[in-house]
Formats: C-alpha cells, structure tokens, sequence
C-alpha cells in the first residue's frame, strides 16, 4: 500500500501541469460566459500552442500564443500570455519569460494564473544562477492562496536551493526576513534491521554543493527501484576531507549489514577510503574520482568514471584503427593528467603500429604556443622526402609565408578549455593542416566559444555528455527535474548510476559483498543515466566519442 501511495504521489506531481492547461481551458470558458469577447481564431491558435508545446515544439508554440495576443482582448488572452512565458522558458530565454510573467500580472492583476506566472519567474531567476531571487519568489507562491500542489513543489525547491546554493550569511538573511526556515543537514542513521548502501559525501564543509548533488542522485535511484524497503541508504558526512572520509568509511565498516559503498566525490579522499574499504572486503563504487588506476587497490574497489589513460587509449584506438592515421604528434600540459594523457596515448598509438613524431609539453598558463608549434611543424617537415621539403623551404623563403603542413595527420591537444582554444588558433596560424583530437577537457561549452572556426571538426572523447539520446538518460534528467526543480549534475548522475548498479545487483539475487562484487564484474554495456557503462578489471571503459559540428558539440559514437 505505502509503494502505490508512493507512485500515486509521483504520478500527481507529474501532471501538475496537466492541470494547469486544464485549469487554462476552464478559466478561459468562464472568462467567455462573462462577455469577455469571443474569437475563434485565437481558440485555434490556441489549441494548436499547446499541442506543439506539448510534443516540445517550442518555438511552434511560441508563435502560436503571441498571434493570440496580437488580436483584441479575448477568451484566450490571459492564457496566452502564461503560455508565451512557459514557452520562452522552455527555450531558455530567461529574461524574457521574465518579462512576459510580470506583463501577465500587470495587465491582469486578479488572474488566477498569478501563483503560476510568480513560480515561473522564480524558476527563470534560478536558472539565472540569482538564487535569493528565486527564493522570493518561490516564497510568495509558497505564501498565497492557489493549487496546493503548486505550493508544496515551490516549498521543496526553496529548501533544495537553501541546502545546495546558498552559504550560510545568505541563508541567515533569508531566515531574518522569515522567507526560508531554518536548515541544519542531516546524516541519515543506519537501521540496523535492512542492509545498507553506504554514501560517502560532504554534507558539511566546502564541498558541500557536490555532496548534496551525489546524495540527491543516489536518493532517486533507491526511490525508483522495484522495492525500496529492501535497502537502505546511510549517509555519512566526509566534512570535506580526507582524514574525514577515512573515519566516515571506519564508522560504515562496523555495520555488519552493510552490503556496499558509493564515494567519495573526489579522488585524494576516494583512494584513502577504497583502501580502508578493501581491507574490510567492502565493495566500494567510486562515482566521479578519475585517479588513474584506483582500482588496482584491490578487488573491492569499482571505478565508474574514465580515467585520463582510458581516455587516451580510446582516441588513440580511434585515430590509428578507424581514421587509419600513420603519423601522429601531441602537445600536453605538464600537469598529472596531461601526462597520464600523452603518455597513454603515445603508448597505445605506437602499439597500434602508428607513428609519434613529437611529444611537446607546455606549462599550466601558456598562452603562446609558438615555440612547441614550430617543433610540431619541423617535424612534420621532415616527413617530406628531400626534394618536396627542399622546394617547400625554397618557396618559403621567397614568399616569406608559411607552406600548408599536412604530414602530421592527427594531434592530441591537451588541456583546460581556455588552453585548447588558444592553441587550436595557433595550429592554424602555423599552418599545419591535422585532425585535432582530445579528452574530456573539449567537452565545454568554452571551448565552443574562445575557439570559433579554429575547433570546428576537432574529434575527441569524454566520460559525459548531457545532451545523449540514451532513454535511459532522457528519463533519469526528466525524474531528476521532477523530484528536484533543476537539471541533474555530473556528480548527480554518476550518484545515480552508482546506487543504481548496486540495487540492479541486488535484484537480480546478489546478496552478500562478494555476491556483488561478482555481479558489477560483470557489468557490460548497461545503459545508465551517464551514458554506457562497461566495466574491464573494474574501470568503466566506454566513453563518448564526440565531435564540433557548427556551434555545437555532438556525438558520433560510443567507443570501449
């Protein structure tokens, strides 16, 4: 009874605006039968908006609503002015959905739209990233008569936004205008009746954001399991250190009933607390950690993000067996990932039967790549046989202009966003003609917008991609922003994906740790919330493979 009370729950919340569309229609008739003018142009507009809104053909939607308000006054004009608002949401034009909600209360102050046109702002103000606005305004929703359900779902989003977003001066404020109640976090006890999942997080301390993400995506998978009161999930705060996760997985390993661990978050607490947990022989999921070969702590310890040498062997397989290149060069950062990087790469690409023709590094901070540029292109000169490089050098001399280079076929670039870009301009300056390739650290928004023409077509690999077509992801993101009123983040995802390979294990009959353990061995393309995941000697192996068509970032395949 309390699982069908749970989904009837869910069920409600997820048609809430339903009702409101039906709550539109209602008001609209009302509206008619008060002389308000009739006109049935707007009723077809009308009706055709909400069902491009509905399939998510926003921009339809939008021309839709704003021809009914280019008419008189109607039965329909309030409730387009709500829908053009939802619908520039939808398209993630914040400030004028904004403004459309205020134009929706000042021309029609009584509308019963009101509480939905103040919640919408609010959600506008919070996707802005200004969050005591938000809480203002989701306070006023909370504050006023109108659909309780609506009141219920701002109250959870204030108490979210308070537990993640703000720091505590904030929140004092908020508490001193009785606009937010108190919140102090909670670390879950263990029942000593149920087996338990153990969550490593920072529920206090600087990382806090990051530990309310991962509880938040673990908390949503046990909700979604077949049967949640089979497993209980116990929190225990690492207060954002080592030392702290060490004692969190020390307090953890004294429940005999516990069947597995999911954290830390990041990688320095992560190793301390996977060799605390694989001396105990309790299974431990890392989520997001992407310390290189984490796993060889023992046979416990499970890694579900890529690592930077998976990373690298995978564009090295791509390039040297899928684009058939033969010569290859890389420029890196001399940090531990760029290392763990080119290195990766160079011995994967080498094993492949294919050629490094340089290996050049450049310090975190570099903005001129020019002496490590010149390198790359002499070596790709003395690619050319004698004659070729001899006339190319001549015609050099005379033109005082650089010869296109197109010896070099593919080049792993290396680095932050800000780094990629800078040098992927100078490639073309320098006139070397390549395939670019790369990890993770293309896989930004950034990277898009400092590099211009400069990255287009560049191919390269990450552990994450939001906008995947999986099912899988589409209906995790569409849960999260349910349960939650926001987008799920990376370490949200990977939280999710962690909990969930437990309890998939868990149902399927694995009920000791070593039942387990056999069971996530083998994990082999199960298709999670962050994409593929397929474990080898216990590291998730499958990454996106991704590429830069016109502005945007897409995927081409995935590869393990």
């Amino acid at each position: 009874m309390k699982k069908a009370g749970e989904e009837m729950e869910r069920y409600r919340l997820s048609k809430l605006w339903l009702t409101v569309f039906s709550a539109i229609m209602l008001i609209s008739c009302a509206a008619y039968c008060s002389g308000e003018a009739f006109n049935s142009r707007a009723e077809t507009l009308f009706v055709q908006g909400v069902e491009s809104y509905k399939i998510g053909d926003f921009q339809a939607a939008l021309d839709d609503f704003q021809g009914i308000l280019q008419f008189s006054s109607n039965q329909r004009s309030s409730a387009a002015q709500l829908m053009v608002a939802k619908t520039l949401y939808k398209l993630a034009g914040y400030g004028q959905a904004i403004q459309a909600a205020q134009k929706l209360l000042e021309t029609y102050p009584r509308t019963r739209y009101s509480p939905y046109a103040v919640y919408l702002i609010g959600g506008c103000r919070f996707r802005q990233g200004k969050y005591l606005d938000a809480v203002e305004e989701y306070a006023k929703v909370v504050g006023n008569k109108g659909d309780s359900r609506l009141k219920q779902k701002a109250q959870k989003i204030i108490d979210r936004i308070v537990e993640t977003r703000l720091s505590p001066l904030q929140v004092g404020e908020l508490q001193r205008r009785d606009l937010v109640k108190t919140y102090v976090p909670k670390v879950e006890p263990i029942s000593p009746a149920l087996p338990a999942i153990g969550l490593l997080c920072p529920i206090s301390g600087p990382d806090s954001t990051f530990g309310q993400d991962l509880l938040d995506g673990a908390k949503l998978a046990l909700r979604d399991a077949e049967n949640p009161s089979e497993l209980t999930l116990t929190i225990e705060d690492t207060k954002s250190s080592t030392i702290g996760a060490v004692k969190a997985i020390q307090r953890l390993a004294e429940y005999k009933n516990l069947l597995a661990v999911v954290g830390p978050v990041f990688s320095l607490p992560t190793v301390a607390a996977a060799a605390v947990a694989n001396c105990a022989k309790i299974p431990l999921i890392a989520p997001t950690a992407n310390q290189d070969r984490l796993t060889t702590i023992g046979e416990y310890i499970f890694q579900l993000n890529t690592t930077p040498r998976v990373q690298a062997e995978r564009i090295a397989e791509y390039a040297v067996e899928d684009l058939g290149f033969k010569t290859l060069a890389v420029l890196a950062p001399l940090n531990s990932r760029g290392q763990q990087m080119s290195e990766n790469f160079v011995q994967r690409t080498e094993m492949l039967g294919g050629r490094i023709v340089l290996q050049e590094w450049y310090a975190t901070g570099t903005t001129d790549f020019g002496a490590q540029l010149q390198k790359v292109r002499e070596a790709g000169l003395e690619l050319l046989p004698p004659d070729s490089l001899e006339s190319i050098l001549a015609m050099q001399d005379t033109t005082e202009t650089l010869v296109p280079l197109t010896t070099i076929e593919g080049f792993l670039v290396v680095g932050a966003p800000q780094e990629i870009a800078l040098i992927a301009s100078q490639v073309a300056f320098w006139r070397i003609e390549t395939q670019l390739l790369g990890g993770s650290g293309w896989n930004s928004p950034e990277v898009l917008q400092l590099g211009g023409d400069y990255v287009k077509g560049a191919i390269f690999v990450a552990e994450y991609f939001e906008q995947n077509d999986f099912p899988s992801v589409r209906r995790f993101v569409d849960q999260f922003r349910q349960e939650y009123g926001r987008n799920p983040t990376k370490v949200a995802t990977f939280g999710y994906d962690a909990a969930n390979l437990i309890l998939q294990a868990w149902q399927k009959g694995a009920r000791t740790r070593e039942e387990l353990c056999q069971a996530l061995d083998k994990i082999w393309e199960f298709q999670g919330a962050s994409g593929e995941i397929s474990f080898r000697q216990r590291t998730n192996q499958s990454v996106f493979l991704l590429t830069i068509h016109g502005d945007r970032i897409v995927k081409k395949a995935l590869l393990r």
